[in-house]
């Protein structure tokens, strides 16, 4: 067993959760994930029965980084996330909409950074 350090990582906008896969494949520890789609999160509670916080909400009902930290109560080291890309993508049956309110998600993904 290895000596070396497990950073605690949470991950927004996890979807299904494939960053939080790749993570953990790579031994970080996946404390937390924060997803407002009722599917998405389905998905990540079959995928993680090992005690890992799965929120299903919207982050914009965390106003600071703190109100997350509290919700996860862990100190993470690293924070990942994807966050919503549909208004600016032209891929798949998506067109760009630039007053799609997705597109400021990211903003509240970058104060809990």
């Amino acid at each position: 067993m290895s000596n070396k350090k497990k950073y605690k990582v949470i991950d927004l906008f996890s979807g299904a959760g494939g960053f939080g896969l790749g993570f953990k494949m790579a031994e970080y520890d996946l404390c937390l994930s924060l997803e407002i789609d009722q599917w998405a999160t389905d998905t990540l509670s079959e995928n993680n029965r090992n005690g890992m916080i799965i929120l299903k909400d919207d982050i914009r009902n965390y106003e600071t980084q703190k109100a997350i930290l509290d919700a996860c109560k862990i100190a993470p080291d690293v924070v990942i996330g994807g966050p919503p890309c549909q208004g600016f993508s032209n891929a798949g049956s998506f067109k760009r909409k630039p007053n799609d309110p997705r597109n400021t998600l990211f903003k509240d993904f970058r104060q809990m950074g």
